[in-house]
Parts: C-alpha cells; sequence; structure tokens
C-alpha cells in the first residue's frame, strides 16, 4: 500500500510539472524543467518497478489530458531522464557519467523517434521545424509593430529578431542536446539534495574535480576549423558541435574556479558576488569556458611546488 501510495503521489506530481509546463508562459518552463524529478525520486527511493510505473501512469494521463503529440513530448525530453538517470546513480556510476549516458541515451532515441516521424509521416522533419521558427519569428515582429514602435527603430528590431531566427535554424539541434542537459542537470542536483533519504548509497563526487574526457578536446578543435570550410553542411555540423560541447567546457572551468575558491578559502560572500558577476557579464562566462578548454594542458588545480632558491 505505501509503494501504490508512492506511486500515485509522483505521477501526480509528474503531471502537474508536465501541465506547467505547457500552459504557463514563464513560471511553466521552470516548473517544468523537474518533470522528470517524481519518477527519478521515487525510483531510487523504491526501486526501478516504482519509476517506471510513475512514467507509464503519467504518460496515460498526459495522453488522457493532453493528447497524444504532447505524450511524445513527454517521452522524449523528461521520461528518459527519469529512467535512466537513476539507474546509472544506482550503478555506481557517479555523477558525470550518470548525467553523460543519459544524455547520449536520449538523444539517440529523440533522433531514432524524429526519424521513423518523419519517414512514417513522409515529410522533412528538418523543414518542418525551420518553418515553425521562422512563423513563430514572424509573428513575434508583428507583435512589436502593432506595440507602437516605428520607423527605423521597428526596422532594426524586426531585422534583428529574423538574423536570430535564422541563426536558430541552423543550431536548433546543438539547442535541443543543451536544453536535454540542463534538464538533467537539475533534476541530478535535486536527487543530490535528497541522497540521504535513499537506502542505497550514491556516489555523486565532487564538482571540484569534473573534467571532461581529454579525447573530447579534439573533437573542439576540429570542430572549430571545420568552420573554416566552405560548406554549408560542414559549417552547419560544425557549428552544432561546438555549441553542444562549449557548455561541457564551461562546467570544467567552473569547476576549476571552485577547486580553487576551496584551496584559497574564499568566503561565501565573495563567491557569491562572482556568480553574481557571472551572470551580468557575460564576458566572464568566455574566459570560464577558456579556463576549462586549457585546463587540460594547465592542469590548474594541481597544486605547484614552490622551488627552492
Amino acid at each position: 500500500m505505501p509503494l501504490l501510495l508512492d506511486c500515485l503521489k509522483g505521477g501526480a506530481a509528474t503531471v502537474l510539472l508536465f501541465l506547467a509546463y505547457l500552459s504557463l508562459p514563464v513560471i511553466g518552463l521552470v516548473l517544468g524543467v523537474f518533470t522528470p524529478y517524481p519518477a527519478a525520486y521515487y525510483a531510487l527511493l523504491r526501486g526501478r518497478g516504482a519509476g517506471i510505473a510513475i512514467a507509464v501512469m503519467s504518460a496515460a494521463a498526459i495522453w488522457a489530458a493532453a493528447g497524444p503529440a504532447n505524450v511524445i513530448i513527454y517521452f522524449c525530453f523528461f521520461c528518459i531522464i527519469s529512467l535512466l538517470l537513476p539507474e546509472f546513480l544506482a550503478r555506481g556510476k557517479g555523477a558525470a557519467r550518470s548525467l553523460g549516458y543519459t544524455l547520449v541515451v536520449n538523444v539517440a532515441v529523440v533522433a531514432l523517434v524524429v526519424a521513423a516521424f518523419g519517414l512514417l509521416k513522409g515529410i522533412d522533419v528538418n523543414a518542418v521545424v525551420v518553418k515553425g521558427i521562422q512563423t513563430s519569428i514572424e509573428q513575434s515582429a508583428n507583435i512589436y509593430e502593432k506595440s507602437g514602435l516605428t520607423g527605423d527603430e521597428l526596422k532594426q528590431f524586426q531585422d534583428a529578431l529574423r538574423e536570430a531566427g535564422g541563426l536558430i535554424s541552423r543550431i536548433y539541434p546543438a539547442l535541443m542536446v543543451v536544453a536535454l542537459g540542463a534538464i538533467a542537470g537539475c533534476n541530478l542536483l535535486l536527487l543530490k539534495r535528497r541522497a540521504a533519504k535513499f537506502p542505497i548509497r550514491l556516489e555523486f563526487g565532487r564538482f571540484s574535480s569534473f573534467k571532461n574526457p581529454d579525447h573530447l578536446i579534439w573533437v573542439l578543435i576540429a570542430a572549430g576549423f571545420s568552420l573554416l570550410v566552405e560548406n554549408r553542411l560542414v559549417e552547419q555540423t560544425a557549428l552544432n558541435l561546438l555549441i553542444a560541447i562549449l557548455p561541457l567546457y564551461f562546467l570544467q572551468g567552473m569547476a576549476v574556479v571552485v577547486a580553487l575558491f576551496e584551496r584559497r578559502g574564499v568566503s561565501s560572500f565573495m563567491r557569491i558576488i562572482f556568480y553574481v558577476f557571472l551572470i551580468v557579464f557575460q564576458f566572464l562566462a568566455i574566459v570560464v569556458t577558456a579556463i576549462g578548454i586549457f585546463d587540460m594542458w594547465g592542469d590548474f588545480r594541481t597544486p605547484r611546488q614552490k622551488e627552492n632558491l
């Protein structure tokens, strides 16, 4: 009976979070990020079966409330994370590997779903997505036209919107990967905070020791040089690779910064100031990413031995 009650609570929470994601403009996006959490939490607390039961019940409820199309969205962006993330954690893979494995499998499944949908419907999914993005941009431009903007100011704003739309049309695959990684990462952080409640000991490791695989840097370098190739397909592939990989090196740069803070005993107040500056001054994010990239050669976290004079 307690297990059934937990499954019902987890299913209800999942459906509410997902419906909030669909219905509420801004706060819904924030709440929707945590849609995988109830199933992942109860999978670690009650076992794999509880997580699967919550996912199945949630999918059925979403089908009834919002239709089959939204069930596909739930499956691709939330359900897979809710099932795989606790599974890898329970197998002792640690935080970074669990997150990485979950993301790789999720992206592969999404790619298969998109390919299967395109073949079954006989449509070019990429063309449909690009058209949808362009339509949204045009609608936004029309809204600002009706808001009172006129003349050169309106034209500049509309041109900027259309330029942004063109860029998004090229890089939406990488943005999807980054979004999936962010969703999985936020749920991982929440699970880490509740780790003491789980009957099994989970190894999350220290963020300050996070490091990307060494060979990934060569993929980044190759993608950077590929941007110089005068071929649209090569250039677009390289751009998407860069956008998908650079956040990983931002995380590695942040791990270096946190390690230095810990070694130097930097106060919590000064750390908060740094994080605020990081949000306000975007060039700092570029600096942190560069630190992450060059950490492979600089090994910034290893204390330097003072030479005897």
